[in-house]
């Protein structure tokens, strides 16, 4: 069954054994509405689709109908591949970087924070490398969270894309930009030193020293290092709206390992050379009319320290910049996986609307209307809620990368046990099976590293008992929630853990063959130079 027929430009082949085909993308035709609000209206050509909770009670979970849904999705693939390579370059490099890392810094110190920076990257490289695999061989909608319900267990997941993918593209562009100035700036502020210290070098880390706080100053610091990494997986959750996710989605990935090391590691390399983890500016900040204190960026520190005028006030607006392109990001993400959840009934059925441009209105109203909680945090009443709600949301990624990584691991288990050569994927992840066990355990360590610091957190002898509870649930609040969210439904809708022979390695599912897909690249690109070879691929390799 096709799933939007309508205006299709191009149709690239696929076999029976997929629901949809795969790359299919509307003519660039531009017609005015005849009516205000047409656009809005939902796509006439959208199939009945079948239902997702079934039985006499209402109460048993059809996993082939959610995945039949998820793939039949009536989102445009319009993202081209530098859509998708900025995206996974700047796309999540925000306030993590360059605010929290200031906290970072001073709570563990440089090398803590180093160290910390370095574990996690090398974690999320092998789960994003994991993640590819599975986008680019399932890109359907939802992509992570349609996986854990295909590969894992249904109720794990319980608990104009055009205009994003131009704005992040600006966006990043920017960041980019801006970092790989301040790492040039850096080196050579280091070199030739401030107005009050000549040459730096490594002067902060004999004194006041490399390390704060010890082994728990380390461990304290690995969920706001892995904060700074939140949202890096939003380039597969694109896979559903790319034209050509064989060829864009790699590449994209593929720019994960040296975004992690030119933008994250080079970038706390050089705030850890020339910010000291005891400095005034980075423990107080400066006090904010509601009483708080507003944290400082290393960044902007390690600017000013310099006497350079002027630059601190451009540093301030790139920081602001790259909280509208955290803010544009989130929404996308959080609008798809809202109308994936839908699709799989897992979410109220409105919010699996989407519009004739292929857009989950309902999904994006949610998402702008959860984003103005944001506001609470200037309101003196509100702050309290604003703690608590990052509380929930503050384990939120180690959650979706650990899920990735299980998912992928199952996703092997089946693709190999049914039959399938791991040869014949389009995209293989170089670490293997093998780095997304070692992601998984990495992550675990890290929830355990941060429930200790729950319980016992830096400085607790000056606090009282009532403030330690306080603090513990500030701290862990996600998980007792996400047990719970987990547990309900399963026991409400009785869901099963997927077996590996019988999870859907079909639905959904990219036909492209391996070898064909390489030649026609190859083909493509001597058709331009050469003026022949294949034009329908040489046309397929300019829109990219």
């Amino acid at each position: 069954m096709v799933g939007p027929a309508m205006n299709m430009g191009k149709l690239y082949s696929t076999t029976s054994s997929t629901v949809v085909p795969l790359l299919t993308r509307p003519k660039k035709t531009r017609k005015l509405p005849t009516k205000a609000f047409d656009n809005f209206r939902s796509d006439p050509g959208q199939d009945v689709k079948p239902a997702i909770i079934v039985g006499t009670d209402g109460r048993t979970y059809n996993d082939k109908a959610a995945a039949a849904n998820t793939a039949n999705t009536h989102l445009v693939r319009i993202l081209k591949g530098r859509h998708l390579q900025m995206l996974a370059i700047g796309g999540s490099i925000g306030t993590g970087l360059f605010v929290s890392s200031g906290a970072a810094l001073a709570s563990g110190g440089p090398a803590s924070l180093l160290i910390a920076y370095i574990l996690m990257g090398g974690m999320l490289f092998c789960t994003v490398q994991a993640l590819g695999e599975m986008a680019v061989t399932f890109p359907v909608a939802g992509s992570f969270s349609t996986f854990a319900t295909r590969f894992i267990d249904p109720a794990w997941v319980f608990c104009g894309i055009k205009t994003f993918g131009e704005a992040e593209y600006a966006f990043a562009i920017l960041k980019v930009t801006a970092i790989i100035g301040f790492i040039i700036l850096g080196a050579v502020i280091n070199c030739t030193g401030t107005p009050g210290t000549g040459y730096i070098g490594g002067m902060y880390w004999k004194d006041p020293g490399a390390f704060n706080h010890g082994f728990k100053g380390f461990c304290n610091i690995l969920v706001m290092a892995a904060f700074s990494f939140a949202g890096t997986e939003l380039v597969a959750l694109a896979a559903a709206e790319t034209y050509n996710p064989s060829k864009s989605l790699p590449t994209a990935i593929r720019q994960v390992f040296w975004r992690i090391v030119i933008f994250y590691v080079l970038s706390i390399v050089i705030i850890g050379l020339l910010v000291p983890h005891d400095s005034p500016s980075l423990l107080l900040g400066k006090s904010g009319s509601n009483g708080n204190n507003n944290k400082t960026s290393p960044f902007i520190i390690a600017i000013q320290s310099a006497g350079i005028t002027g630059l601190d006030s451009v540093m301030n607006v790139v920081i602001l910049i790259a909280v509208l392109s955290v803010a544009n990001s989130c929404v996308f993400g959080s609008s798809r996986l809202l109308a994936s959840l839908a699709a799989q009934g897992q979410a109220p059925q409105p919010l699996a609307y989407i519009d004739r441009k292929g857009r989950p209105l309902v999904a994006v109203a949610i998402a702008f209307a959860f984003g103005l909680l944001a506001f609470l945090y200037v309101s003196p009443v509100g702050s309290a809620a604003f703690t608590w709600l990052l509380a929930l949301s503050g384990l939120s990624s180690l959650f979706t990368w650990g899920t990735i990584c299980y998912s992928h691991i199952r996703f092997r288990k089946a693709w190999t046990q049914q039959g399938h050569s791991v040869d014949s994927l389009i995209y293989q992840s170089p670490v293997g099976s093998i780095g997304s066990w070692v992601g998984l355990i990495m992550i675990i360590l890290v929830l355990v590293a941060q429930f200790w610091i729950a319980i016992d957190p830096i400085g607790n002898e000056n606090i009282g008992m009532k403030s330690k509870i306080t603090s513990f649930f500030e701290a862990y609040l996600a998980m007792p929630v996400v047990m719970v969210f987990y547990g309900g439904y399963k026991f409400w809708y009785r869901t099963r853990w997927m077996a590996v022979e019988e999870i859907d390695l079909r639905t959904g599912r990219n036909e492209v063959e391996v070898g064909s897909l390489y030649r026609g690249i190859r083909g493509g690109r001597q058709g331009r130079q050469g003026g022949h070879g294949d034009g329908g691929v040489a046309e397929m390799e300019e829109d990219l």
